[in-house]
């Protein structure tokens, strides 16, 4: 939870729901109180202004811009929206006398010092601010909750910013950056991730038109701020206005809001299927039907360089966090391999190495699926392959040497095919340690094979081909997996060569594949 003024944010609270007035007072006092008494008669909970100098936010050649507006001259419009601190020490006073929070964005250590000075319950830090760090350390050194807008921003600039903001007093804020926002690109769903993943309370900055559909829904993903645009009439001469709400239709997205607060999660899902479409509703959700399995990265972190091998370690390290931040939890790779040296004689480094990797897997709740394939396809990675987990000899001996539930196998039965060994006997002793399983088949040449032996490069008597065009027995195989309980992803890999000359053949692999892996589901 975390307090604003008198407003408490968290689980079982009501939404705060801030009325985005902007720069749209246009420099007068009296549109600035009218917007604050529409945003009061509307039901909203706080007024939000902007508070700008010029020289904090552009260049002064910085040029011209096309709104819905006009085209603007961006630095010499917000030199005419400057305004002295005593214009916001007013409004802020009549925003209080009328029983609302009043909130200001600053966009630079300047104006946040002078907002400070008066006496703000909390600091607004706008999207494209996120990465303003010297801003970020200033708020952060006020004490004072902050509200940030993560609409221009990767997942890592969150990560970098709350690093120095800290979390205990964020607010973070899902925001898509366009003037208006496609509605489905919202993902509202993504609000749950967001809170999960940082550990921080959760809202929305809403840019899109309807007043109902994507605010109603953020707060039944846990939303616990919704902030949205207010204009006496869009068609006003403020840089928002075009995109911003009249204040009748900012009252029915109150309305809306409150009306998801007190039905709860299924009776309003419901009632917005029906109202909007369940087609809709599951767009802005984004709920498609598509989830990532795991991430994946295949470099060789035991390569005979050291320097080489650092900086594979260091970027793991790296696809593990954001698996972390993403939710999805499972990172796959090779263990590598030094193949200028044998398996014992490089054994001490493959666990120097992978001990604090996958002890820094389990810290980030990250499980590591380990690929069975050799990686002794080209000249330069023969004899050895530059991956040493390619049997279940070795599986035992590095699952016994780091006995981690988070290390583990994605299992591909193509590289048992081609190897001769049998690729449903290790499913049932190592079934525990699966985390992900690639459908990848393959075809054997065996006239090859009598020409130039197991000995040879591997491609030059075997050719990987998608699910059913091979030699793997896929109903055996999934009939085991079956049996062991798996629950886990089993992700299409497309290397057949017939299939990867275009887009269109790419996709029509992976259709023909799910129609294929669908009589085993």
């Amino acid at each position: 939870m975390i307090t604003i003024g008198n407003r408490t944010l968290g689980p079982g609270k009501p939404c705060l729901v801030v009325a985005e007035l902007g720069t749209g007072h246009l420099g007068s006092m009296g549109r600035a109180r009218e917007l604050v008494d529409a945003a009061a008669e509307a039901g909203a909970d706080c007024a939000k202004f902007q508070l700008v100098y010029a020289d904090e936010i552009l260049h002064p050649l910085s040029g011209a811009v096309d709104l819905p507006t006009g085209r603007v001259e961006l630095y010499q419009r917000f030199r005419q929206l400057e305004q002295p601190v005593s214009f916001y020490r007013e409004i802020k006073a009549y925003v209080e006398s009328k029983g609302l929070l009043f909130l200001c964005s600053p966009f630079g250590p300047r104006s946040a010092r002078e907002l400070r000075g008066l006496g703000v319950a909390a600091l607004k830090i706008a999207s494209p601010e996120l990465n303003h760090f010297p801003l970020l350390e200033e708020a952060a050194g006020f004490g004072l909750p902050l509200i940030l807008s993560s609409g221009v921003s990767t997942l890592a600039d969150i990560e970098r910013a709350l690093e120095v903001t800290g979390r205990d007093r964020v607010v973070l804020l899902q925001c898509i950056t366009a003037y208006p926002a496609p509605e489905e690109e919202y993902n509202v769903s993504l609000l749950a991730s967001l809170q999960a993943v940082f550990g921080v309370e959760v809202g929305l900055s809403d840019h899109s038109i309807d007043p109902v559909l994507v605010p109603a829904l953020a707060v039944l993903h846990g939303a616990r701020v919704v902030e949205k645009h207010i204009a006496l009439s869009r068609g006003g001469s403020g840089l928002d206005d075009p995109i911003a709400l009249e204040p009748a239709s900012f009252a029915r997205m109150v309305r809306a809001i409150r009306e998801a607060e007190a039905a709860g999660p299924a009776d309003t899902l419901h009632r917005l299927e029906k109202d909007h479409g369940a087609d809709r509703v599951r767009r802005l959700l984004g709920e498609h039907g598509v989830e990532i399995s795991g991430l994946g990265y295949y470099p060789n972190p035991l390569a005979p360089d050291p320097a080489e091998a650092q900086v594979y370690v260091d970027h793991l390290k790296a696809v593990i966090r954001a698996s972390q931040l993403l939710g999805v939890g499972r990172v796959n790779t090779f263990v590598g391999r030094d193949w200028t040296k044998t398996v014992d004689a490089q054994w001490g480094r493959f666990l120097e190495t992978w001990r604090p990797l996958v002890a820094y897997a389990e810290q980030h709740e990250v499980r590591i699926g380990i690929e069975n394939c050799p990686m002794l396809f080209s000249r330069d990675e023969w004899p050895g392959g530059k991956n040493l987990a390619t049997s279940p000899a070795i599986w035992r001996r590095m699952f016994a040497d780091i006995p981690s539930a988070s290390f583990g196998l994605n299992f591909d039965p193509s590289h048992f095919v081609w190897q001769r060994m049998d690729y449903l006997k290790p499913l049932r002793e190592f079934k525990d340690r699966i985390f992900h399983v690639h459908a990848k088949d393959v075809r054997l040449d065996p006239e090859r094979l009598d020409d130039v032996g197991t000995l040879a490069t591997p491609l030059e008597f075997h050719r990987p081909k998608l699910p059913g065009l091979g030699e793997v027995d896929w109903g055996r195989f999934f009939s085991v997996l079956s049996d062991n309980g798996y629950d886990g992803p089993v992700c299409v890999e497309v290397e057949d060569r017939a299939y990867e000359g275009s887009l269109e053949l790419r996709q029509q692999a992976l259709r023909q594949s799910l129609g294929f892996l669908r009589n085993f589901a």
